[in-house]
């Protein structure tokens, strides 16, 4: 009996404490368990977060792609209109532009035209205006120089020459002459410096042209309206008679000494 009283005791001693160890095995197994759970519901958890905020962000970056695409819209949609317009705007600058060239064009053709008829208009009263005081001036010549002391009883009037070389042709408005004499007179209604000019150097061809004067002392005059910057005083340094305007003969010849005269 003492024999196996013995041998028992030793076998559960040995199974109390397998079990014992199989309980704390259990134990910390649960234990780890519970906490592997724990993390993968932490795990899991945070999982669900990540996909929860990634679907925010996606949605969030979707709406904010759709109000981007929307302005991009908005902007595409004024410029296509800016576009279009300013295709009117070139259309009607195009437009603006051709008429004002037509406006240009017919207002230079109209201006041309007009200048055209102010000139014909201004020729016209110039030889209008001339042929008067030519016609007054011729009238009253011989009296008129017949009174300042020239002896002169004979006249011609727009005595010319022609010729098919413009410079040797010359015609002379009014002639006073008598047997020894005679007098060129060039008559302007205005008359510059420049015509003075023109007229003695016409006169260095008057013998040569009219030879019924060649065997003549001839004098020359200027008669005129109007002399321009002094004109008149000019004329009588180079030697001229001058017959200006009165109130009372119209035509009167200015007193000049005549042996500072031009002789031709």
């Amino acid at each position: 009996m003492e024999n196996i009283t013995q041998t028992t005791v030793p076998e559960w001693d040995t199974l109390i404490e397998t079990t014992q160890e199989t309980n704390m095995v259990v134990k910390e197994t649960n234990q780890l368990t519970r906490l592997l759970r724990e993390e993968q519901r932490k795990e899991f958890t945070a999982m669900k977060e990540d996909q929860r905020q990634q679907k925010d962000d996606s949605r969030r970056d979707m709406a904010e792609h759709r109000e981007r695409m929307k302005e991009i819209d908005k902007r595409l949609d004024r410029i296509s209109k800016m576009q279009v317009e300013d295709r009117m705007l070139q259309q009607e600058t195009d437009r603006l532009q051709k008429e004002t060239d037509r406006l240009q064009k017919e207002t230079f053709a109209q201006m041309k035209e007009t200048d055209k008829k102010i000139k014909e208009l201004a020729t016209r009263f110039s030889t209008t205006t001339g042929n008067i005081i030519e016609g007054l001036m011729s009238s009253s010549a011989t009296e008129m120089f017949q009174r300042a002391g020239y002896d002169m009883h004979s006249k011609a009037k727009n005595v010319s020459r022609k010729s098919k070389n413009p410079n040797e042709g010359m015609e002379v408005d009014v002639i006073l002459h008598n047997d020894t004499t005679a007098i060129a007179i060039e008559v302007k209604a205005s008359c510059g410096k420049g015509d003075i000019d023109r007229f003695l150097q016409q006169m260095e061809k008057f013998k040569r042209l009219f030879p019924l004067y060649a065997d003549k002392e001839v004098l020359v005059a200027i008669a005129a309206v109007n002399y321009e910057n002094d004109a008149d005083n000019y004329a009588h340094e180079r030697g001229l008679i001058v017959v200006r305007t009165d109130s009372y003969n119209f035509f009167s010849v200015d007193a000049c000494d005549k042996e500072k005269l031009l002789r031709f």
